[in-house]
């Protein structure tokens, strides 16, 4: 397929203008990914093309077995295709080894985990300075810059304590901290409100709302269509093909009484009393 014929493809299935490649930062062409089970084929992506500009909110979602988390491992370099081509901020990531992608992960992506994935013998400061250590950024940079973030998600009082001493909302929060610290060209978030309470959840989805305003690229992935309608463009995936792609207007999300503007200052340490040093 030719790159103006996927362009047309696109623009069909979206409702969108083709973009030119260098106005891309996400762009998956004619992608596969075949595993062999036995005597059994499977698909788990099976020709999905699709671009994902700089700025964009977008949402994949699906439900168990869609290829969506496939779909998610290969934007994040975590796997390579078997079939078609990846490009990442215009370089072509399809068949990078294994050194070669953790590299592009250190320097492009910034992941949100359901269950969090912080490190439990490290304070919430130091895990947050994690990407930076691993660039190599100075002591003293990386931890005002670490401050500077958990600022940002309104966590800052905490710093000093451990990760099992927060709340699930709370550890979330300093992994989207953590996410931001790299200062990647892409945030993935994988399910971010899986493990939180409906009203937390809500808190997270309209703080990584409140980010990608301030210019950062969000991927998010969810099985919820109501979680994805919080996005700014909606990817559904099923059977390992891009069914629908379309624009949304998400507007605020909904939000419990009493809790307005809570989000921003983290309302497990409101309803503690703010109770850190």
């Amino acid at each position: 397929m030719s790159d103006e014929d996927m362009k047309k493809k696109e623009a069909a299935a979206g409702g969108r203008d083709p973009v030119k490649r260098e106005e891309t930062l996400i762009r998956l062409e004619d992608i596969y990914k075949i595993y062999q089970t036995g005597e059994e084929t499977v698909n788990a992506i099976d020709g999905i093309t699709l671009s994902i500009e700089k700025g964009e909110f977008a949402a994949i979602v699906g439900q168990s077995g869609s290829g969506k988390s496939t779909c998610m491992n290969i934007i994040g370099c975590l796997d390579v295709p078997t079939k078609g081509r990846y490009f990442l901020g215009g370089r072509d990531v399809s068949h990078m080894k294994d050194d070669e992608l953790a590299v592009i992960r250190n320097q492009m992506l910034g992941f949100i985990f359901q269950q969090y994935n912080l490190i439990p013998k490290l304070t919430v400061l130091e895990n947050v300075e994690l990407p930076m250590i691993y660039k190599g950024v100075k002591e003293k940079e990386r931890r005002e810059y670490a401050v500077q973030m958990l600022e940002k998600v309104g966590i800052a009082q905490t710093k000093f304590r451990m990760p099992k001493q927060r709340s699930g909302g709370q550890q979330q929060r300093v992994s989207i901290a953590r996410a931001l610290a790299g200062k990647p060209s892409v945030i993935l978030a994988d399910e971010p409100t899986g493990a939180l309470d409906s009203r937390t959840g809500t808190e997270v989805l309209e703080l990584l709302k409140r980010l990608n305003q301030e210019g950062n690229t969000i991927v998010l992935i969810t099985h919820d269509m109501g979680i994805a309608r919080q996005a700014r463009r909606i990817i559904r995936i099923a059977d390992g093909k891009v069914v629908e792609d379309m624009r949304n207007d998400p507007g605020p999300a909904p939000e419990p009484a009493g809790t307005a503007g809570a989000w921003k200052k983290g309302r497990a340490d409101i309803e503690e009393g703010r109770k850190d040093p």
